[in-house]
């Protein structure tokens, strides 16, 4: 049960990420400098350039999700 509500957990921040990046990204679609900066030319870039702070939380902690969820999964097989 643990490892489904990880996975569960995982997921869901993901799509919470997948969904703020596709409204930041065409909510701000014409802004190509950010605090002074020019953005990286690059789409994953400059989509991690925009990351606010609260972004990254999310990221890490879905990166962590994703980490306890694939070890979980594999003590499961194993």
């Amino acid at each position: 049960m643990d490892v489904i509500m990880t996975w569960v957990v995982f997921i869901g921040l993901a799509a919470v990420i997948f969904y703020s990046s596709r409204e930041e990204q065409s909510a701000h679609a014409e802004a190509a400098h950010r605090d002074g900066k020019a953005l990286p030319s690059n789409r994953v870039a400059r989509m991690f350039a925009t990351y606010t702070a609260l972004d990254w939380g999310l990221f890490i902690a879905a990166m962590g999700f994703l980490i306890s969820a694939i070890l979980g999964t594999a003590r499961v097989l194993l």
